[in-house]
């Protein structure tokens, strides 16, 4: 049977993680024989993503650490999002005001500017610290 070059692509993740069979790793290197050119190739495509990757070890308080962190982002995140909604939705409220000497329906941004500003920001800010920590949480993966 021929092995052409897409097949031994394939089996070299597998390879380099040390997870192939033995008869794996022999026809690799068979082929790596047969075709210098080719097993050169790859082994400076391994060193250079070798180069780019650095070797991370986490130990227990870290982990304990970054774990804490995530869910302290978290809860924040819980924070930020329904003040966010409601400010936003604050500013198109309205309601049945009795009391005033102008009676029916009146909407927060058109009769009370200095309200709808105040809601204006604090949603603003809000939205704000939610990108925030939507953006902190992106590296977690969360």
């Amino acid at each position: 049977m021929k092995v052409s070059r897409d097949i031994i692509i394939d089996l070299l993740p597998v390879y380099f993680a040390k997870e192939a069979s033995q008869d794996t790793v022999e026809l690799i290197e068979a082929y790596f024989a047969a075709h210098p050119e080719f097993a050169a190739t790859v082994q400076e495509d391994i060193e250079l993503t070798s180069l780019n990757t650095e070797s991370i070890t986490i130990t227990e308080e870290n982990e304990m650490q970054i774990l804490k962190k995530t869910q302290r982002l978290i809860t924040i995140r819980s924070i930020f999002f329904p003040m966010a909604i409601f400010f936003t939705m604050s500013l198109f409220a309205f309601g049945d005001v009795s009391w005033s000497e102008i009676e029916g329906v009146h909407w927060l941004w058109r009769d009370y500017p200095p309200g709808a500003y105040i809601c204006g920001c604090i949603a603003a800010a809000s939205w704000t610290g939610y990108a925030w920590v939507q953006r902190q949480l992106r590296v977690t993966g969360v």
